[in-house]
This record gives structure tokens, C-alpha cells and sequence, in this order.
């Protein structure tokens, strides 16, 4: 198309044709739905005729789709735009549709989605098609799309995050809150399976502890295999067990320790016991107190041996 003073030169069926600029912009704002289409010239004459009155819909209908845009458009695409067009309440009334059933999707997932972005997807979903798969990654990649603030603490993807936290946390694996997120959204998409969570944990805790890796592959987590581990300190140091997190740097020497034979390993229960005895907690302890060494060390503070 070519610009000269006001007017636009289109081609239809090699003729060159005048068209009026301000008629073209007149159906532009009239009939925004067949923007797609307006690239070709013998929509655009068409258009501006349907614009002007010089034919009705009907006419207008036989002429759009004898033209090569029309014909190599998705069909999906073509029904919805004509829809559109030939009955703007019908087209209302499926747009309404289509946005509670997206709604009710994103509900599910716990994704919350602004109202403009939920009617921009229902107009895509009735323009191309989309079939339910199509339509639930869709919400799901909004998410991906608009943060963390998009999902709620209930629907799909927040239990699938905890979950992943949960076995994370069974086998002692330091995880973010984005990957756990982005977990998350591939265990709600189906690309991911809870399986597929459970071996990365094994793979990721074998990596750090290679000499429980036969345990690990019997199903034996983490915080299976150390429970004995503290709840022996946790006797020793008079403490609740759920006050010892073994996965934080104040007890990680209990689980990543090198012996004296410079093997990089975790301790036995007794190591664990002998290594509780000498923390500071300890000596805070009724048993510490009650202890010979605690009466003489009593005795001798009493004394003023020691300070």
C-alpha cells in the first residue's frame, strides 16, 4: 500500500485503487477484530465497503472469504472474527463464557490472573483453539510471568511446592524459593511427576552423601537415617529433637564430618553422643551438673580455683 495526500494506492486483481485514509482508519475503529486482516487489499476494500454501507454483512461475508487471507487463516481464527463481527452478542456472550471457565482454571491452580490479561486470554483461547492442556499452561506460564505474587497460598501449584519442601527437607537439600517454584510449576504442567521430585532428592542427597547411596536407593531418607543421630544429642543436651534442624551450619557436623582417618563421612550415634558432651550446651545440662566432673569443677569454683 502507498500514502499520497490523504489516500491510500491498494492493488486488487492488479488494478491499482485509490482508497480514502480516513476511510480506512474509519474501519479500522469500527471492526478492531479484523485488524489481522487488513494487510491485504481486498479485505481493506471490502471493509471500507461494509464501513460505508455500500453492502451488508451478508455480502461482505461472501466476499471475505474468497480472499487468500481469509483462506489461509486458522479456521478457529476466521469463525471467532466472524462471529465478531455478523453478531457482537453472541461473540459477548462466549467471551463471558470463556473467561469464568479460564477463571475457574486459574482458581484451581491457585493463579491469580488481572481481569484484562483473564479476557485477553479468552479471546486466544476462542480464536485459536485452545484445548484444556493449552489453556491450564497458559495460566501456568502467566505465573511464571507475573512472580510470586500471582500464586496464592492454596490451589495446584502451592501444594506442589510443598511437597517439593517437604522432601527437600527429608533429605536435607537447601532449596530456593524460585526452585521450588519453578518445580512447582512443572509438577502442575505434568512435565514434572512427584516421582521425578523424589529422584532428584535421592540423586542430589547421594551427591553429598556417596557412602549412603545404597540406603538412599532403598528409599531411606535423610532424616530417616539420622533421626537415631539426634535424638541422641537431643537426650544428651536435654533439648525437644525438633529444636535440632541438622540441616543447619550449628549441627552440620553431625552429618558432613571428617574422622580420623581423614574419611569425609557422618557420625555414629556414639560420635554424636561424645561430640554433644563437649558443646557448651551441655554444661547447662542436669546431667552435666550431677556429673563427678561437674561437682568437682563445682567444688573448685566454691574454692576459687577456677572462675
Amino acid at each position: 500500500m502507498a500514502f499520497t495526500s490523504g489516500f491510500i494506492t491498494v492493488v486488487v486483481d492488479g488494478v491499482p485503487t485509490e482508497i480514502d485514509a480516513a476511510a480506512v482508519e474509519e474501519a479500522r475503529r469500527r471492526y478492531p477484530e479484523m485488524q489481522t486482516y487488513l494487510d491485504d487489499p481486498e479485505v481493506l476494500v471490502a471493509l471500507i465497503e461494509l464501513t460505508e454501507g455500500r453492502i451488508d454483512e451478508g455480502e461482505f461475508a461472501n466476499r471475505l472469504r474468497q480472499t487468500e487471507a481469509w483462506r489461509t487463516s486458522i479456521p478457529t481464527e476466521a469463525d471467532w472474527n466472524w462471529t465478531l463481527i455478523s453478531d457482537p452478542g453472541r461473540a459477548a456472550s462466549m467471551l463471558d463464557q470463556q473467561a469464568r471457565d479460564l477463571q475457574r482454571l486459574a482458581t484451581q491452580l491457585g493463579v491469580t490472573v488481572a481481569e484484562a490479561d483473564l479476557r485477553h486470554m479468552a479471546d486466544q483461547a476462542l480464536r485459536f483453539g485452545w484445548d484444556s492442556t493449552t489453556m491450564r499452561n497458559t495460566i501456568i506460564g502467566y505465573s511464571r510471568n507475573a512472580g510470586e505474587a500471582a500464586v496464592s497460598p492454596f490451589g495446584e501449584i502451592a501444594v506442589g511446592a510443598e511437597t517439593i519442601r517437604r522432601m527437600a527437607s527429608d533429605y536435607f537439600l537447601q532449596v530456593s524459593d524460585r526452585q521450588v517454584m519453578d518445580m512447582a510449576r512443572q509438577l502442575a504442567e505434568g512435565s514434572l511427576s512427584t516421582d521425578g521430585v523424589r529422584l532428584w532428592a535421592q540423586q542430589s542427597a547421594g551427591a553429598r552423601w556417596s557412602h549412603l547411596q545404597p540406603l538412599i536407593d532403598q528409599g531411606i531418607t535423610m532424616r530417616d537415617y539420622f533421626e537415631p543421630v539426634r535424638q541422641s544429642v537431643a537426650r544428651t543436651l536435654e533439648m525437644n529433637p525438633d529444636d535440632i534442624d541438622l540441616t543447619s551450619d550449628r549441627w552440620s557436623e553431625l552429618t558432613d564430618f571428617v574422622d580420623d582417618n581423614g574419611n569425609r563421612r557422618s557420625m555414629t550415634q556414639s560420635e554424636a553422643g561424645r561430640w554433644a558432651r563437649g558443646q557448651k550446651e551441655y554444661k547447662a545440662t542436669d546431667s552435666y551438673r550431677e556429673s563427678a566432673f561437674g561437682v568437682v569443677e563445682a567444688l573448685a569454683r566454691g574454692l576459687g580455683v577456677m572462675s
